[in-house]
């Protein structure tokens, strides 16, 4: 069967039957190339030591790995760039296959980081390619929901990796594993020309929004806003639960499992749920600028509201809470990132998402430089009360900015 197209009153997307078949496969290629990056993180020691390699050939593997998830995002963005999204998905699906492969059959130092650096240039262009592919393939009405899950298989399958990969690795072995990592990759690939071969040919060199209109754009800059505002809250609030579960782990393993289940499931179905939120709103009729501000409102003060929490000595309550706001965080994002989609459908969404996702590494990173000298002196108090305040000026900027977002466009080709 073949992705068909339909027509709704805004022009030409998948129908609600296609789509289900584009979303899962695009999710699971996202979620196959999360635990092939993260899973060669996790063996790399045990391949280092069954291959005798020094710390130095283990640390340059991973690099490679690192450089190519860059390399990829800048290889997807030419196939973005000349209208050929689908055969670059193809692309990253052999890139899968060959670098799956050879990390099955390292010998040593020179094929381990070639493996790295291919496994890194899948991973790359995957996930820039989703945004692009959602926003050209299907309606404003689904983007949310769409989006939400991206931010929802990303965040779970790093906490999931380790447990899968160990337990493959236990049982047949590293190489083995990467060998059925490549077989996922080819069936994958097969599935994905099988199913989908057919939009190929709506791809087109034209464009709905050139890179100068995208920075005129409202909602590029409600992005750019929403997360220089937002990243501090959530990347403390995230680097917080994330050491509580450490030492969770580490002094208390009885209590481990529900609050590792909490840690996962809860920010996953928050991005989840806020996404399918908007998307509600705008089938009722409610102008997606409206739709989406309104959810990343909610969103934020439900971020803020958690940290009240944060003192809580009750650890069911802590962890209740932190992962609500953790969740709040995310569908926060994924709705920021979801007006983004709706407004720039076009080649002009790679330069959106890269400049949303670097900002979003930056302020991240300096969050956490000024959170450790202050909390070391002060404790957490100031740092949640100042990020928190951050959060809160983000809601005007953005209901301001995104106020009078343009109806739908058509989208032209993927």
């Amino acid at each position: 069967m073949h992705v068909s197209e339909g027509k709704d009153l805004n022009g030409e997307h998948l129908n609600s039957t296609a789509r289900w078949y584009f979303l899962p496969l695009l999710l699971f290629a996202i979620a196959l190339s999360c635990q092939q990056r993260n899973g060669i993180s996790f063996l790399l020691p045990m391949i280092g030591e069954e291959l005798n390699l020094s710390i130095y050939s283990i640390g340059g593997a991973l690099a490679s790995l690192n450089l190519g998830s860059i390399a990829g995002l800048l290889l997807m963005a030419v196939f973005i760039w000349r209208g050929k999204s689908w055969l670059g998905y193809v692309v990253l699906g052999v890139l899968g296959v060959v670098g799956a492969l050879l990390m099955g059959m390292a010998s040593g130092t020179g094929s381990l980081t070639v493996g790295a650096g291919i496994m890194g240039l899948t991973y790359g262009g995957l996930l820039l390619g989703a945004y692009r592919m959602i926003g050209g393939w299907l309606s404003q009405k689904a983007h949310g929901l769409a989006i939400g899950l991206v931010f929802a298989v990303t965040r779970s399958m790093p906490m999931f990796t380790p447990l899968i990969t160990a337990e493959a690795a236990t049982r047949v072995g590293w190489r083995w594993n990467s060998r059925a990592l490549a077989a996922l990759w080819f069936v994958w690939m097969l599935l994905w020309i099988l199913l989908s071969r057919d939009t190929s040919r709506r791809e087109s060199h034209r464009d709905l929004v050139t890179l100068a209109q995208m920075f005129k754009n409202r909602s590029t800059w409600a992005v750019v806003i929403g997360v220089l505002l937002a990243t501090p809250l959530l990347s403390f609030r995230s680097g917080q639960l994330l050491s509580q579960l450490s030492e969770s782990l580490k002094g208390n393993r009885a209590a481990a499992p529900w609050e590792m289940e909490i840690f996962v499931l809860l920010p996953a179905l928050g991005a989840v749920a806020a996404g399918f939120i908007s998307d509600f709103l705008i089938r009722k009729g409610w102008n997606a600028g409206k739709s989406r501000a309104t959810v990343i409102t909610v969103c934020a003060l439900l971020l803020c509201f958690s940290t009240l929490f944060a003192f809580s000595r009750d650890p069911l309550i802590y962890w209740l809470f932190a992962s609500l706001g953790v969740g709040a965080g995310l569908g926060l994002f994924a709705n920021l990132y979801a007006a983004l989609v709706d407004a720039v459908p076009g080649r002009g969404i790679t330069v959106g998402v890269a400049l949303a996702t670097w900002l979003s590494g930056v302020i991240g990173q300096i969050a956490d430089m000024v959170a450790e000298p202050i909390s070391a002196r002060w404790g957490s108090g100031p740092l949640l009360v100042g990020f928190s305040v951050l959060t809160l000026f983000a809601i005007p900027c953005v209901r301001i900015v995104t106020g009078k977002m343009a109806a739908e466009p058509v989208p032209v080709g993927i």
